[in-house]
């Protein structure tokens, strides 16, 4: 009796099939309107409907009912529905910026890929009748690659110039050409072609800048440059190979970008939080004057950014942090001894070993990148019932360091609130066999979150239900995330809030009609761009902050007194605020300075009756 591979159709009803495939095909189940199946995409590529990996290991390894599958398979197409990953094509640029100090050098590069690459020549020190003469370059990141400002000597004014031949022949030196060229090597500038020149076309200091965008630069040779930070589209002669696997057309998926309306860098300021340009390993991360940006050309998808990002300014498209809230929103994990994530590649191979074994009480989940899980994703499972959270890893491969790290973290609050310290747990596929149930544990009631509020704001939400539940307060440091406290001295304040306009998560915010500024001890990122902004220097940083009390109810950091118009009593600004105006003008020396002490209406009603003249 013949096997036949068997999976779940979800067309619009739920049920299980028997179906003749062929792996490299497309998986086809006849005039059925099919919205869903579990299967391998990497087996069965270009079927018109999503097959998906966690149904089929879930139908094939766990002892669940059918009603249970239905769930899953109904909470996998929400999220491949809510998946908004954009695709784009990219053309290669064969424009580059080649800088030599070598003459030959250079010339043997142009003769040899001339006829491909679109160069701009730079050459530096030596001189050569084909390329201009430079005497600096800088070099500045931008968007679309590089911007080179080179220096370039122009001694003759070409627009002038009648080449009467006066000053090649009154050149002591001999160093002026036909060309107009000179040779600075044997110029002594004595300026004597300067002074037989009747149309002062000559100035042998004379520079121009001639400024090159290029996606790309080579350098060849040893040539002493200063190079931005950014340096991935910079090549040398040793590395000539990994530019030119640039040059061909690329289907680019946007799975990572920031939203700069929740990231806490500055562009304006250029300053502020920057841990995922720290830690982006492949050098994909950029900032400029309007905020961060994803590479997308760049971006190995390793989802460091998104892991240490504490604000989901930067989320991963593929399962972002609203589809991971609402994918667990109906699916309770307290049945299950453990949850599995991996890499699809990574269940595939553990399926494939393992589905006509004795199955375990595990729910098995896709997930595309393991290493884009955080802080706030493993308390999210803890509050929804998960007793272990196994991260299913291949050991061919590195594990990135921020997954362990996210991991650890959660390791150390779950200890300090409940005992917990080995909610997450990495296995290899051969582990995974040898894998015993941990005993029932303590867990948090679920805290129902709205898609709109941020990843910091449901963080919080986690780890107050967390205090409230065990009554422990503990100390949150840098090495637990990104935490951090703000202290006022509020006798510098003026109630500016300057402050608010830079802290996109709303740890910072004004209170009673503008009379104070409060501070969510929670919220507060560490990111400092609040200190940087003070005008006053009224703010400092702490790194790091108590969950407790202080964490329930926002913390007035200063108190303004009302400024009250002299005329109609109204609320005009503050004390402070008024005093400083009046600071300001009396070092101008302004004479009339009793009307700011009015409302804007009375102000005017002032600045006419002082203006009226007698009939």
């Amino acid at each position: 009796m013949s096997k036949k591979y068997t999976t779940c159709l979800l067309a619009p009803g739920f049920k299980t099939a028997e179906l003749d495939l062929t792996p490299g095909q497309p998986v086809s189940c006849g005039d059925r309107k099919i919205m869903l199946a579990g299967g391998f995409p990497s087996l069965f590529p270009d079927t018109v409907f999503p097959l998906s990996v966690t149904l089929q290991l879930n139908r094939d390894l766990s002892a669940m009912p059918e009603s249970m599958l239905e769930e899953i398979a109904r909470a996998e197409l929400g999220r491949y529905n809510r998946a908004t990953v954009k695709n784009f094509r990219v053309d290669p640029s064969f424009v580059v910026c080649v800088i030599a100090a070598d003459s030959e050098r250079l010339e043997g590069f142009i003769d040899t890929y001339g006829g491909i690459l679109e160069i701009e020549s730079l050459l530096l020190e030596d001189d050569h009748p084909g390329h201009a003469q430079v005497t600096a370059v800088e070099i500045a990141e931008r968007t679309s690659g590089y911007e080179i400002a080179a220096t370039v000597r122009a001694p003759v004014d070409l627009q002038a110039c009648t080449y009467c031949g006066s000053c090649g022949t009154a050149c002591p030196e001999d160093c002026i050409s036909p060309a107009l060229r000179f040779d600075y090597h044997r110029c002594t500038f004595c300026r004597e072609c300067e002074k037989v020149c009747e149309e002062n076309a000559i100035d042998i200091y004379g520079v121009e800048k001639k400024t090159i965008h290029a996606p790309a630069i080579i350098v060849l040779g040893d040539v002493k440059l200063d190079l931005p930070e950014e340096r991935s589209g910079i090549y040398s002669e040793t590395r000539l190979a990994e530019y030119f696997k640039t040059l061909s057309a690329m289907e680019v998926e946007e799975a990572l970008q920031c939203n700069n309306a929740r990231c806490h860098f500055s562009g304006r300021l250029g300053a502020g939080c920057n841990l995922c340009y720290e830690q982006c390993p492949a050098g994909a991360i950029r900032r400029d004057g309007d905020g961060v940006h994803v590479d997308s050309l760049l971006c190995t998808e390793c989802g460091t950014c998104v892991a240490v990002c504490p604000t989901g300014a930067i989320d991963y498209h593929r399962f972002s942090d609203d589809s991971f809230i609402d994918y667990f929103s109906t699916l309770s994990l307290n049945a299950a001894d453990a949850l599995v994530l991996g890499h699809s590649d990574t269940l595939h191979r553990y399926w494939w070993r393992e589905k006509d074994r004795s199955s375990k009480n595990m729910l098995f989940l896709e997930y595309p990148r393991i290493e884009a899980l955080s802080l706030f994703h493993f308390l999210h499972l803890f509050s929804r019932g998960a007793r272990q959270v196994v991260l299913l890893v291949d050991p061919r491969s590195n594990l990135d360091a921020s997954c362990c790290r996210e991991a650890e973290r959660a390791g150390r609050l779950l200890e300090s609130l409940f005992g917990v310290a080995d909610l997450v747990r990495f296995c290899s596929t051969e582990e995974l066999r040898m894998f015993a149930a941990p005993a029932q544990r303590q867990t948090i009631d679920h805290v129902q979150q709205q898609p709109s509020v941020n990843r910091r704001q449901r963080l919080v939400d986690l780890l107050l239900d967390g205090y409230r539940h065990s009554g422990k307060e503990i100390t949150l440091g840098r090495e637990d995330g990104a935490f951090g406290t703000v202290f006022c001295d509020s006798s510098r304040c003026t109630h500016c809030f300057a402050c608010l306009n830079e802290c996109k998560v709303g740890a910072l915010r004004a209170g009673d009609e503008a009379h104070s500024l409060l501070f969510d001890a929670g919220l507060c990122v560490g990111c400092g761009i609040c200190v940087r902004i003070c005008p006053e220097d009224a703010l400092k940083l702490g790194n790091e902050t108590v969950l407790g009390p202080a964490w329930l109810n926002p913390i007035e950091l200063s108190r303004a007194e009302p400024m009250l118009c002299k005329q109609c009593g109204k609320e005009f600004g503050t004390r402070k605020g008024f005093e400083k105006v009046m600071k300001i003008l009396n070092s101008r020396h302004m004479a009339d300075k009793g009307h700011f002490e009015y409302c804007d209406t009375c102000r005017v009603v002032k600045l006419f009756e002082s203006h009226e003249q007698p009939l």
